[in-house]
């Protein structure tokens, strides 16, 4: 046995005695949940071949404990709870390659910053409870502008993650900006309660004490252009709209003043050349400030996701820039698949629609998709009365008029039929293979 899971609410404490001790002897991968005290002492002591280590839902006194016994010898180690305070560090530093943690002070990040210093994925959370004394916020800037950054140029995956309505920029960029290493970040910022829409801008200004005073976006797009060799990020700003729903929150990644405005795509595209996947939500009310530059080719970019409300007309415009992609989810109406037919992509290999109508069909042609092997289409609405004679009808012409499809799943999750006594495979004995199920029909090749 190489990993073990104990969750004690489920399965009580004791049952870590009741194991042989051989169990946990060649154990090298753990996961406690609520194991308290002696109990989550033992269990370690036994671990003697552990590297990586996931705790959950333990006190702080046992943090502080695997931290000043255990931690030296861990390559992994994750938890939900906050590092521990006043603690006496080791002279020689921790071999930690892997580390997630929740920060309450900005003093936290010296932690990692000086004495793990051979961290690879780093992944911290800030939530509501993190607190920001300015004199410590200047203190550790000041230590960051003077220090030998290289302490952090291993780290090739860093997630942040933020629950709180303000945020350490100056802080933050400046860590980011130090991992010359970095392959993959990923920026999750959640405000609970937010302001009008057309304020939201002021949660995601910087103010660093020197001459920045750009949107968040803006500013890490421009550091982030010194990291050779970055190829993921993924940016959220998720925001809870206390005047239009209080209960929603939305997310984009992309935005923009009007749906047939350009603008932020080309932003984007010259800030991240290198993207590799794409997806774009647009709030309804919220803009930023204008972009007048000239978008580029995504040449990386192989996947690539609309929203409900990307206009066709933008769509069409976006598309000549991504001439590589492979996979496309069409989050539309039938705007967006006209835009996409008429755009007659070769590389396009996979379409994902939620979306499906009468005039859908008449675009699966090879004219229009010419190297289409795998066809989606997710329906969450109502169906129609005519539903059974479209799925037939797509069928139908999906492997008369496209050479390369190989298969064609099609979901209705409200449909009013059951699919398996209305739609016979008899009915398809030209293919290879068909399966259905009460709302789901397969057909491959």
């Amino acid at each position: 046995m190489e990993s073990l899971k104990i969750n004690a609410d489920f399965v009580g404490s004791r049952i870590v005695y009741d194991l042989p001790s051989t169990v946990f002897s060649n154990i090298t991968s753990l996961h406690l949940e609520s194991l308290k005290g002696d109990d989550l002492a033992y269990v370690l002591e036994q671990a003697t071949q552990l590297n990586h280590l996931t705790l959950n839902n333990v006190n702080d006194t046992n943090i502080k404990r695997v931290f000043e016994k255990y931690l030296n010898r861990l390559q992994s180690f994750m938890c939900d709870s906050s590092l521990p305070t006043q603690m006496a560090f080791p002279l020689d530093p921790y071999i930690l390659s892997t580390f997630s943690v929740v920060l309450y002070q900005l003093s936290d990040l010296l932690v990692f910053i000086v004495h793990i210093p051979q961290l690879k994925h780093l992944k911290l959370y800030m939530f509501e409870n993190f607190s920001v004394d300015e004199a410590e916020r200047l203190r550790l800037l000041q230590m960051i502008k003077s220090t030998d950054m290289n302490m952090l140029s291993n780290i090739e995956t860093f997630m942040f993650m933020s629950r709180i309505n303000f945020t350490p920029w100056s802080i933050f960029v400046r860590l980011v900006r130090s991992m010359i290493r970095l392959r993959t970040l990923s920026f999750d910022y959640f405000i609970r309660s937010a302001p009008p829409p057309h304020n939201v801008h002021r949660y995601t200004e910087i103010d660093d004490d020197e001459n920045w005073n750009s949107s968040a976006a803006d500013y890490l797009s421009t550091v982030l252009q010194s990291l050779k060799e970055l190829i993921n990020i993924s940016f959220r700003l998720s925001i809870h709209d206390c005047d239009e729903k209080p209960n929603e929150s939305r997310c984009f990644i992309v935005s923009a003043k009007d749906e047939s405005d350009i603008g932020e795509f080309a932003r984007l595209s010259r800030c991240f050349p290198k993207i590799q996947r794409l997806i774009i939500q647009w709030p309804r009310s919220i803009s930023p400030p204008q972009f007048q530059g000239i978008a580029q080719p995504l040449m990386h970019c192989g996947v690539f996701a609309t929203c409900s409300t990307t206009s066709g007309g933008l769509f069409s415009r976006m598309l000549p820039f991504l001439p590589k992609l492979r996979v496309i989810e069409l989050w539309g109406g039938i705007d967006q698949l006209t835009a996409l037919a008429t755009f007659q992509s070769s590389t396009l290999v996979r379409l994902n629609v939620f979306s499906w109508i009468d005039a859908s069909i008449d675009f699966l042609d090879e004219t229009y998709f010419p190297s289409l092997q795998f066809l989606f289409i997710f329906l969450f609405n109502e169906a129609a009365s005519d539903e059974i004679l479209r799925i037939e009808r797509t069928i139908e012409r999906s492997f008369t008029h496209l050479p390369n499809l190989i298969s064609l799943h099609y979901y209705s999750f409200k449909t009013n039929y059951d699919f398996t006594h209305i739609i016979k495979p008899s009915q398809y004995s030209s293919f290879h293979n068909v399966h259905i199920e009460n709302n789901r029909i397969i057909v491959w090749k």
